[in-house]
């Protein structure tokens, strides 16, 4: 950002001119330890519909995904196979 200008809004709108409109739709949150989880899921639930992503295979355990909206399965794997996709807010929670 530094190196794109000082003012952060400045800096978004010359990116959105070169680069069109961006919206983000995933966030990955390494990871994130589960008492954490709640934090990052209020920040990011004005976006949309929250979806939680937590890999378990070894190489990747614990490795967390936040996905907006809905979650790209073709990209992650099958639900249960090598991760586990929680729905934020859950059905309970409504």
């Amino acid at each position: 950002m530094k190196g794109l200008g000082t003012d952060p809004h400045d800096v978004e709108t010359r990116c959105v001119r070169w680069l069109g409109p961006a919206h983000s739709r995933s966030f990955n949150a390494r990871r994130l330890s589960p008492e954490r989880v709640d934090s990052v899921v209020e920040r990011l639930r004005p976006l949309g519909l929250v979806w939680e992503v937590t890999y378990t295979t070894p190489s990747l355990a614990g490795l967390k995904l936040f996905y907006i909206d809905r979650v790209p399965y073709n990209n992650v794997g099958p639900d249960g196979g090598s991760c586990i996709i929680r729905q934020h807010p859950t059905e309970m929670d409504r």
